[in-house]
């Protein structure tokens, strides 16, 4: 089985490396690739890129774990999410900024245990910390988990107002090849989404 995950990155080159870092410290059963859209960075984020990959260069049944999608003009959040996406050959595949990072090396393991019991489910996220820089903390809890202001979740899914399920952030969401199909990235450039946070969720 092959995870794909996919690094957006664009003028980022103070944290590239830790991001990269955080995904090849993951754990588990489970080959891993890595494909990286710089966005035409106008700092040394694509030369850090390289000279990573140069460095913890893996070959696996004669393909590269990490690559780095050719250089291109700059085309924006959106476009540089379907390019990688689309790249990723993965059956299940994630996506994280090059300012994000992770802090389970178990964190796709878990992930892929729980999609493989339940493999229905073409979705699977976590909670996340937010980290206030200038007190160097990490804030747990960055998903209100609770949906609904009595507590009644079943009454908040099925109420008229509801307008979607909670948000997941994107560096936590792990997606099945198979849910990938019903992710329409044309559509998304189309409607000039300018993140990829909310439309990934619809």
């Amino acid at each position: 089985m092959r995870v794909s995950i996919c690094v957006i990155t664009y003028n980022q080159e103070t944290t590239i490396r830790q991001t990269l870092d955080t995904i090849l410290s993951q754990v588990g059963d489970f080959d891993l690739e890595v494909v990286v859209g710089d966005d035409h960075s106008s700092d040394t984020t694509r030369t850090i890129c390289e000279e990573y990959i140069g460095e913890n260069r893996v070959e696996t049944g004669g393909e590269r774990k990490l690559r780095l999608l050719p250089d291109e003009p700059n085309m924006g959040i959106m476009a540089n999410v379907a390019r990688v996406m689309s790249a990723a050959s993965g059956d299940y595949i994630g996506l994280i900024a090059g300012d994000d990072y992770w802090c389970d090396d178990h964190k796709l393991e878990k992930q892929l245990r729980y999609m493989q019991v339940h493999p229905d489910c073409g979705v699977c996220f976590t909670d996340g910390y937010k980290l206030l820089v200038k007190q160097n903390k990490l804030v747990q809890g960055l998903i209100n988990h609770s949906l609904s202001p009595n507590g009644d979740e079943s009454s908040y899914f099925f109420d008229k107002s509801y307008r979607g399920g909670p948000y997941m952030l994107p560096l936590s969401m792990l997606v099945s090849r198979e849910m990938m199909r019903y992710i329409n990235f044309d559509e998304f450039l189309k409607r000039k989404f300018p993140v990829e946070d909310y439309p990934m969720q619809a």
